[in-house]
């Protein structure tokens, strides 16, 4: 039993069943006792780890992108840089280490206060703002595994999938017709005929915070940063959509002990492209992560590098085709 457990199942009491949304929204964002405002410790040891926090070149190669961006935008000072959900602030700080020279001004865009307080201490000197109160950016907007943690729904087709409390307090599902028509017109926006008995995450939250953030970038880039896929495949290839993470492994049971594990849903990166776009943004750059670290050197830093080393290692799992890195992809749209 948690506090947070406990205000949800009082609120499941009051309420009735609530959808995996709310559920999902609780268990990451709880302003108390949610995963990311106790402040997750990323890294090796740590909840999970991100790409910037395994990859010293990630950080190198996007800053290499960033100053081809001030240049095209014709040198603007101050160029913003504003990281929405930056973690521990790693890639922030590499962003600033790389670019020193350019008349940056740095931004922390963080909703939850344990995560706030370990990227502000990364980066002193960063403003820290929330994504409401981000003003008209002109330089580069980045999310890095952001969509990813946005909440979504669970159907099992014809039905979506509902959260319960069962006698003994424990959280189960339940079936309950879908609440929104816009869930089975996302399945069908990528191509899915949706068959019954078939389970599917559905994250409306993910296109809408890309629009969020087009509405917020007055000149530059937005780049997105994430696992998932586009079309058919994001909901019907047979790997695992709904994922939950714990001291760097897959964690359990999504329902269980809320607040204590993380939870993600892959990327819907048609849906994604689109509400950018329509936000008024044009797409420039849409591959997958391995191909766009190998354009930035990651073959050749690997070489230069001892085989058995840890960074090696990351590079191979992570820029090749094979490895762990080819679920991830990324996303830029621009405004000029």
């Amino acid at each position: 039993m948690s506090a947070l457990g406990d205000a949800l199942r009082a609120r499941i009491a009051r309420d009735g069943p609530i959808t995996f949304a709310r559920f999902m929204e609780a268990a990451l964002y709880d302003p108390q006792h949610g995963f990311y405002a106790r402040g997750a410790r990323l890294g090796r040891g740590g909840a999970f780890t991100t790409v910037p926090v395994a990859l010293p070149l990630f950080s190198r190669a996007l800053a290499r992108d960033l100053r081809a961006l001030w240049e095209r935008l014709g040198r603007p000072s101050p160029f913003t840089i504003a990281e929405v959900g930056p973690g521990d602030g790693t890639l922030l700080a590499g962003l600033r280490d790389a670019l020193t020279d350019l008349p940056l001004e740095l931004v922390l865009c963080e909703r939850a206060a344990g995560m706030t307080a370990q990227a502000a201490a990364r980066v002193p000197g960063a403003r820290v703002v929330r994504l409401a109160a981000l003003e008209a950016v002109t330089g580069a907007i980045v999310a890095n595994e952001v969509h990813d943690a946005q909440p979504a729904h669970c159907l099992c087709w014809p039905h979506e999938l509902l959260v319960e409390a069962d006698a003994r307090g424990r959280f189960c599902w339940v079936e309950r017709p879908p609440g929104s028509p816009a869930l089975e017109g996302m399945l069908r926006a990528a191509g899915v005929e949706p068959r019954v008995g078939a389970r599917y995450e559905v994250s409306p939250a993910q296109g809408a915070l890309q629009a969020d953030l087009a509405r917020r970038l007055a000149r530059g880039a937005l780049h997105v940063f994430d696992y998932g896929e586009a079309g058919r495949a994001r909901y019907e290839r047979p790997v695992p959509r709904l994922r939950t993470y714990l001291a760097g492994l897959s964690g359990g049971d999504p329902l269980g002990a809320p607040g204590t594990q993380d939870i993600t849903v892959d990327v819907d990166f048609g849906a994604v492209r689109e509400a950018g776009e329509a936000a008024g943004l044009c797409t420039t750059l849409d591959e997958p992560q391995p191909a766009w670290l190998r354009r930035h050197g990651a073959d050749e830093l690997r070489r230069s590098l001892a085989p058995e080393s840890e960074e090696a290692r990351w590079l191979h799992a992570l820029a090749s085709d094979e490895g762990s890195g080819a679920s991830f992809h990324v996303l830029v749209q621009e405004r000029e």
